[in-house]
């Protein structure tokens, strides 16, 4: 029993301080003046309801609208979202719709599509169901203008309301958001997302070929595992609450699989060594918590076992949680 403790706990006990330390020596940026052009690519299917209200957030940046270009790239919407968007590009001339072509459909395909179209020294990429602060590009383009990196890794934080499950999916969206820090905070990120991501154009055209690959899905994830192979590319995340983007977690079962447990089977496609140790260690944490619940059927001291493995994962889970939302928490309420 304490051989399964040692192999099941200690890992991740050591996982979660490296995580933490990595997170403390992460420097807080709080800078928002720059004179960068950034392009923000807009990924779009069905989204009427939210595409105006992301749209209007992007034109009132504390930041100036001429050095902004917004390309919408619509994925074959069947509502009315296109229309949305035309109507609003004809008071904002920096704003383009851009539809993919019959037989190309998903993000890849839309950030290929759209790529040739791009003007700004850095490439900003959000989906169409968020939300961004007032200071969401001035922080990026300070950030890029004084560490001039390949690739930013910034905030994605869910908001939530009253339900359980929802608050559920907040917590886990901050706990992914303190791994992605951490971990780039080594120079080892493991996690980013294409909701609020910022690439240098020429490090972005460079690797485009990454959007002709398979999976289908993880465009994000796979194209900053290429970038990292070179070391002479820089990957950082962007600890600042000023660049966060917001969006609502998914509100049934079905749209939580497809979010979360989906991407689970294209992890085969990760090489990376830093990813895979990352992703075992917290498995057999989970695992071993499993294993001693059934075995607990058999003999009642491994229900102890389980009941210890649990406490002390939540516990520690609990301290990390608690870090990160001191941080973030103000960002996630409706």
């Amino acid at each position: 029993m304490f051989n399964l403790f040692i192999i099941a706990v200690v890992p991740y006990l050591i996982l979660v301080l490296w995580l933490w330390r990595g997170w403390a020596m992460l420097p807080r940026f709080d800078i928002a003046g720059a004179s960068i052009s950034v392009s923000v690519v807009i990924y779009m299917r069905n989204k009427a309801s939210n595409i105006r209200h992301l749209l209007s957030d992007i034109t009132n940046q504390h930041y100036s609208q001429g050095l902004i270009q917004v390309v919408v790239v619509d994925d074959h919407s069947t509502d009315h979202s296109a229309t949305e968007v035309e109507d609003f590009a004809k008071e904002h001339p920096n704003i383009e719709l851009l539809r993919l072509p019959e037989g190309k459909y998903g993000k890849k395909a839309a950030l290929r599509h759209a790529l040739s179209h791009l003007t700004g020294m850095v490439v900003v990429t959000t989906d169409a169901n968020c939300r961004a602060t007032p200071r969401w590009l001035a922080t990026i383009a300070a950030f890029y203008a004084t560490y001039n990196p390949s690739m930013i890794i910034c905030p994605v934080l869910f908001t939530y309301g009253q339900s359980f499950f929802s608050r559920w999916q907040a917590l886990k969206q901050i706990r992914l958001m303190g791994l992605a820090a951490a971990t780039a905070a080594w120079r080892h990120p493991v996690l980013c997302s294409g909701a609020n991501l910022a690439i240098d154009r020429s490090v972005m055209e460079r690797y485009a070929y990454m959007y002709d690959r398979q999976p289908a899905s993880s465009e994000d994830m796979m194209m900053m595992l290429e970038i990292k192979k070179n070391p002479l590319n820089r990957v950082f995340f962007l600890k600042s609450t000023g660049a966060v983007i917001s969006t609502t977690p998914p509100s049934d079962l079905k749209s939580f699989i497809s979010q979360y447990i989906r991407p689970i089977f294209k992890y085969r496609a990760y090489t990376n060594l830093v990813v895979i140790i990352v992703a075992l260690i917290d498995f057999i944490a989970n695992l071993s918590v499993l294993a001693c619940l059934v075995a607990g059927f058999f003999q009642l001291r491994f229900l102890w076992l389980a009941a210890i493995l649990w406490m002390v994962k939540m516990l520690v889970n609990w301290l990390f949680l608690k870090m990160f939302s001191c941080f973030w928490n103000k960002y996630l309420h409706h």
